[in-house]
């Protein structure tokens, strides 16, 4: 009768390779997991690593539900943490979205048409250069989404109020990543420049720039303000 061979024993290179990889797809969480396998026995110790292997492989999604319980449980973590923190961003996801679409400028086709043709003659007439346009462009996509491209920005007020304003925090920049090519590096000035034009509004105190429509913009998005007797 043959021996039944016995199962490979965890190593320490084993335990490295696991933590490294959940450092990696936990970057960012508060707390972090700090992974301890004397806290798992020895079939499960040997399971993480195994799945581990897999999720690094590609072969087993990074969420998988045994997997981040064995994570869990490692880090003396309630074995539904990972569960109840997936549940709490897909509903922060869902209210962000939901805000945004309440702050959100809605753009027609008579808005954009008035927009866009407005933006030409201005180039044609040399009133404004390119990167005018782009960084009008830039403000103008993070208002109509009520989203920033920035963590470090957010969208104030809403359109329906009439006080819509995009904040940015000027250490950071106006895009980031969205900006590959630097297009909008010079913002700041070309914001100063838009302001004195009538195209945006700015103004800035330490690094933080609020950004808002200049009478033009809101003259051909429909959003002057209505003037009182």
């Amino acid at each position: 009768m043959p021996l039944l061979s016995k199962p490979r024993p965890v190593t320490a290179d084993d335990r490295s390779s696991v933590v490294q990889l959940v450092s990696l797809l936990t970057a960012g969480e508060n707390p972090r997991p700090r992974l301890n396998f004397a806290r798992l026995s020895e079939d499960d110790a040997r399971q993480l690593v195994e799945l581990a292997d897999r999720v690094r492989a590609g072969d087993l999604p990074r969420d998988d539900a045994k997997f981040l319980r064995l994570v869990a449980t490692a880090a003396d973590f309630d074995s539904d943490h990972f569960a109840k923190r997936a549940e709490a961003a897909k509903a922060a996801r869902k209210r962000a979205e939901r805000e945004a679409r309440e702050r959100r400028m809605p753009f027609g086709r008579r808005e954009t048409t008035n927009l866009f043709l407005a933006l030409f003659e201005a180039l044609e007439a040399e009133d404004i250069w390119l990167d005018d346009v782009v960084t009008i462009v830039a403000v103008l996509v993070q208002l109509a989404s009520g989203k920033t491209l920035m963590s470090t920005s957010m969208v104030e007020g809403s359109a329906e109020a009439g006080d819509l304003a995009l904040v940015v925090n000027g250490n950071f920049g106006l895009v980031g990543a969205a900006d590959g090519s630097n297009l909008v590096l010079g913002w700041k000035a070309r914001a100063k420049f838009l302001m004195e034009e009538g195209w945006l509004e700015a103004s800035n105190r330490g690094p933080s720039w609020r950004l808002t429509l200049g009478p033009k913009l809101r003259e051909l998005v429909d959003l002057a303000p209505e003037v009182t007797a």
